[in-house]
């Protein structure tokens, strides 16, 4: 039964790819756990996957004692809210809330359109998320929404440029980090407003740069860049200060709370590792 659960689970993350022009999956490429975040105290990563554990869906594992709590049975892409209490978290095209304990009950925040990717703001108000909702060609495009599901609004619709997905708040509320597929070419990061101005491209080049993450002093985004099966880059957000922190089979980074960590899923193993910012340490997630 372990066995067959497992072969499900890679193949909903092999649909999940297909569906969300992301890199493309390698056979020798292994993704057990996926999408990390450190909790708001910093004493837990959650992360979604559980391959190894036998039970696919979303985890907590502490970072003292590294035991594990089960939080939902979906393996999908997730925010934890700013005091820690709820998650949000995409299934079956529709993003859902859901109080932190296994037990409760979800509740449906979308009903329409394939939506992915929530992200939380800091202020605990509002949810940013990619959908094709409202789009005649199907194209995705970010927008926000209260934690309740109200106030739902397109951010930016530009059909005739490209995608705008996976967004990711700067801590003013006021921005977001997002992948853009500028005339359709290869995936950059980018940065706009709430208002749906596109400040800036922080990258500008032929590679395919995706799952942006903003730091929490709001100077740098963090993110995957589809080389070597797999780059983990940091880059100042005006687009300057180009690093790239891991080479290869190196996907999903995550800053920690003090930006000082990154938490990232090693391809190679397809298990959470942590590495310090400057790249000299890094270290399993045991669970």
């Amino acid at each position: 039964m372990k066995k067959e659960l497992f072969i499900l689970y890679l193949l909903i993350l092999a649909i999940f790819y297909s569906c969300d022009n992301s890199v493309d999956y390698n056979a020798d490429v292994k993704i057990y756990d996926i999408y990390p975040c450190w909790s708001p105290d910093g004493s837990k990563i959650f992360f979604a996957g559980g391959g190894l554990i036998g039970v696919n869906g979303i985890y907590s594992v502490d970072l003292i004692t590294f035991e594990t709590e089960l939080i939902t049975d979906k393996p999908v892409d997730f925010d934890i809210s700013p005091d820690g209490e709820k998650i949000v978290y995409t299934f079956g095209g529709n993003i859902y809330i859901k109080n932190m304990s296994a037990k409760s009950d979800p509740i449906a925040l979308t009903n329409t359109g394939n939506n992915f990717h929530p992200s939380w703001s800091n202020s605990g108000d509002w949810i940013a998320f990619d959908s094709n909702n409202d789009s005649p060609n199907g194209m995705h495009f970010v927008w926000k929404m209260r934690i309740d599901g109200s106030e739902k609004k397109r951010i930016i619709y530009t059909p005739t440029v490209g995608e705008v997905r996976q967004p990711s708040w700067f801590p003013d509320g006021t921005r977001l980090a997002v992948l853009c597929y500028v005339n359709y070419s290869a995936g950059d990061i980018g940065i706009i407003d709430t208002s749906g101005n596109l400040i800036t491209l922080t990258t500008n080049d032929s590679n395919h740069d995706i799952n942006p993450k903003v730091s929490n002093d709001g100077n740098y985004v963090v993110f995957e860049r589809n080389e070597n099966r797999g780059q983990v880059c940091i880059i100042k957000t005006d687009g300057t200060d180009l690093k790239i922190l891991l080479n290869n089979y190196s996907r999903y980074p995550n800053w920690s709370n003090d930006d000082n960590q990154i938490v990232y899923t090693n391809a190679l193993e397809g298990c959470l590792w942590v590495i310090n910012r400057n790249g000299l340490f890094s270290y399993k997630i045991l669970y």
